[in-house]
């Protein structure tokens, strides 16, 4: 956010003056996939337990409502 673009990816501005290296930036935009790529599969394992919990919750106040 700071940058207004991804940490260690060359801004656009530096990218025209400098140009860039195909292999480089392949390099640095595969390291940000298999970040994300973690991360998704973070949030996923969190979800997942969070939608376990609701499901018991929903058990527990179904029976609560049967008494």
């Amino acid at each position: 956010k700071e940058n207004n673009h991804l940490p260690e990816i060359p801004s656009a501005k530096e990218v025209e003056e400098n140009g860039i290296s195909l292999g480089e930036m392949n390099a640095l935009l595969l390291k940000k996939i298999e970040a994300l790529t973690l991360h998704l599969v973070q949030k996923e394992h969190q979800l997942s337990e969070q939608n376990d919990l609701l499901n018991d919750l929903l058990k527990r106040v179904e029976l609560l409502e049967k008494e």
